[in-house]
């Protein structure tokens, strides 16, 4: 119901599996990578409690550094995952800043994460450009706009977090 109470009637005694969804959360198991919740269903059964966390965002802009918005740059988002006690930095996927420089990661779950953009070329504005692509781009940086992953700010979303970070590239020959 609209207090999130649930109910369910006439299920015979013995262990059942519960999980909740709702677009924009995760579920508990989701969370902590488990499998679903394990319950003992019979005459003296207690209450049960299924959590959602607010799934979290990584949004900005890529600019110039005269703040023209640039658009098609590819941007890299990686994560510390801890697998087996040990660290490893996994990829959570990719995105591409869209016409006025805007890009969004969405459906995060709590944890680190870093950004990068990839090295970018800008593409002639029309099939029917006469003149010779640019011979100039941007490297790749890392967020806050540094060269190499050790110098990376580190993002730290919590449940339902949004987080900014913006980008200025620098043009190179």
């Amino acid at each position: 119901d609209g207090d999130g109470r649930f109910q369910f009637d006439g299920i015979l005694a013995g262990r059942i599996s519960l999980n909740a969804q709702k677009p924009g959360y995760f579920g508990e198991q989701e969370v902590r990578r488990q499998g679903q919740l394990q319950v003992e269903v019979g005459p003296k059964s207690e209450s049960v409690v299924l959590k959602l966390t607010p799934e979290s965002v990584i949004a900005g802009k890529v600019t110039t550094a005269t703040g023209i918005p640039l658009e098609h740059v590819p941007l890299s988002l990686t994560y510390l995952n801890v697998r087996e006690g040990r660290r490893h930095w996994d990829s959570k996927g990719i995105a591409n800043s869209a016409e006025d420089g805007r890009y969004r990661f969405a459906n995060l779950r709590p944890g680190t994460y870093y950004v990068s953009t990839t090295p970018f070329t800008p593409q002639p504005e029309t099939l029917f450009d006469s003149e010779p692509q640019s011979k100039t781009g941007y490297s790749g940086v890392y967020y806050p706009g540094v060269p190499d992953f050790n110098s990376a700010a580190p993002i730290s979303l919590s449940a339902g977090q949004q987080a900014e970070a913006n980008f200025t590239l620098n043009e190179v020959p």
